[in-house]
Formats: structure tokens, sequence, C-alpha cells
């Protein structure tokens, strides 16, 4: 016997999708608290404020990040050769100064429990160069598009240039501040 074709479009869920967070009233009342998971890109010069407004954002949340990720070109663990502390307030669960892979993020959900809440993560990206780094940007990739929406992560990329990002950050991206670029001439 033939099975009718339903006549409206049939929500299925994702069993991996489990962080849905929505805008609510309350969440509108503090526009730096983002529903998770979201991917934001931060787009501007050198000491704009693209890491201070990511902290801003970090402190809003509501509920909290349980875990930060913060992955700086800059960082070193090496004491004689130190590298940047911007982030040192931040309390990170991790500072990395390469983009893991797809095992790693793996590892770090391996736990998580489908019975239990949730966990609220962010990965904070800063400072990074796109030009041959094949593996990067194969990270990258994996991180914006898999991590992101399957794993339940929020993605923060703070870079000083739109057009050499990698075209599949620019599109999954869904929320973008962009500053001014500094002016080279002053008019009269």
């Amino acid at each position: 016997m033939p099975r009718e074709v339903p006549s409206v479009v049939v929500p299925f869920d994702c069993s991996d999708k489990r962080l849905k967070e929505r805008w609510t009233e309350k969440r509108a009342q503090d526009l730096a608290n983002f529903p998770s998971p979201f991917r934001m890109l931060l787009l501007g010069p050198p000491g704009g404020g693209k890491s201070t407004l990511i902290k801003n954002m970090v402190i809003h949340q509501r509920p909290r990040f349980d875990e930060v990720y913060v992955i700086h070109e800059d960082f070193s663990e090496d004491p004689s050769a130190p590298g940047t502390t911007e982030y040192d307030d931040l309390d990170a669960t991790a500072m990395m100064s390469e983009v893991p892979d797809l095992a790693f993020w793996n590892e770090v959900t391996a736990g998580d429990s489908p019975d239990e809440p949730p966990v609220k993560r962010l990965v904070i990206l800063d400072d990074l160069e796109m030009k041959g780094r094949p593996e990067r940007l194969r990270n990258l990739q994996t991180l914006f598009r898999y991590v992101s929406s399957h794993k339940g992560f929020s993605v923060c990329m703070a870079h000083q240039n739109f057009f050499s990002l990698e075209p599949v950050i620019k599109k999954c991206a869904n929320i973008f501040f962009v500053w001014k670029p500094k002016d080279r001439m002053r008019w009269a």
C-alpha cells in the first residue's frame, strides 16, 4: 500500500545539533549576548578594538561559556620567548598557536553526555595568517562548517582583511563587525 506524501515540511532534529539558543526578549536587552552557536567575524585594522569587543562579548554571555579556546598566531608556551598576553585575562580552557584538526575537537566533546545540558563552548581566532597554510585552512573550514554547527561551538574570528579570508569562512559566518579602514589621506 503506497504511503501518503506529507503536504508540509516535516522537521527532523539532527541528533548532534544539541546547542540551540534563541533570541528572546530578555536576551535582546543585551546586544552582546548572541545566541550560541554563532560564527562571528570581526574585521578591521590593527588597534581598532576587535579583541576588546570579543572579550566584552564573552563577559556579556548568559549563560556563560563553559569552555573558551583561544588560537592566536603569536601565542607561545616558551618562557624564554613569550608571545601575546592579550587574552590572559580570560582564563581560557586552552591557548594555542595553531588551529587543531577534527580529531582534537572530537576529543574535546567525547565526554559530553546526551542526557545532560550541552556544554557551551567558544573558539577565539585572532591574528591568523591565511596564505601558504593549506592544513590551517582545511582545519579552519572544518571548524566553521562542521565543528560549529554539529558540535555546538561558537567561533569569533578577528582578522584585518576581509578579502584575504577563505570563502568558506565568509559564507558560514552569521555575525559581521566591520571597522572603517584608517584613512591614509587627511582632507582639509
